[in-house]
């Protein structure tokens, strides 16, 4: 028979098996749902290149600009409504905050004319992924990677910069200073052709 000391000794290690178990169910499950967060900020990017698209000649009708003003963007809402988006989505992420858009076009030396302006267009969180009250840049490059390669996060190291997957691209980070930033980034250019 077992001593009450071996049997102490056995439930405690259950205990801690089941402890590092559900630890690993919670990151496991955190990873699912990063992951269909990069999803869902793909198919709103896929929404906003097909919106460019269709309003691309009003969007470039006045020849390079830095920032379009908010009032000439899309909300989640217009790109529903417009048929670009299948289904209604949340402003924002889970963490909170919101979906942010900003265009520009260029290059500064672009005109209508000659048809060789670009629309460049960002869409990011107004808020870092966040894990136990810190930016959290895995997080962040879990989303990227579940939203492909027009999808970028800014690390600890240069939170000023977001890096696209595999460093293929850079881009000015919207909210410098937070780690843990991502977006992604993506330019049309005159689809008349």
């Amino acid at each position: 028979m077992f001593s009450v000391v071996e049997m102490v000794v056995v439930l405690v290690a259950a205990a801690l098996m089941t402890v590092v178990g559900i630890k690993e169910d919670a990151a496991k499950r955190r990873n699912q749902v990063l992951t269909a967060e990069g999803q869902n900020e793909a198919v709103i990017n896929a929404a906003l290149g097909n919106w460019v698209t269709k309003h691309y000649a009003t969007l470039t009708q006045n020849g390079p600009v830095a920032v379009l003003p908010a009032t000439d963007l899309p909300t989640l809402n217009d790109l529903f409504t417009e048929g670009n988006l299948q289904q209604p989505h949340a402003n924002g992420p889970f963490w909170g905050g919101a979906y942010v858009i900003s265009m520009s076009v260029g290059p500064s030396t672009c005109s209508v004319s000659a048809g060789d302006c670009h629309v460049t267009y960002v869409l990011y969180p107004s808020k870092p992924v966040m894990r136990a009250g810190n930016p959290d840049v895995i997080g962040a490059s879990i989303v990227a990677q579940a939203g492909g390669n027009a999808f970028g996060f800014s690390k600890t190291q240069n939170s000023g910069t977001i890096t696209g997957i595999n460093g293929a691209w850079n881009a000015t980070n919207p909210l410098s200073g937070n780690p843990g930033r991502g977006g992604s980034r993506d330019e049309r250019a005159d689809v008349r052709r």
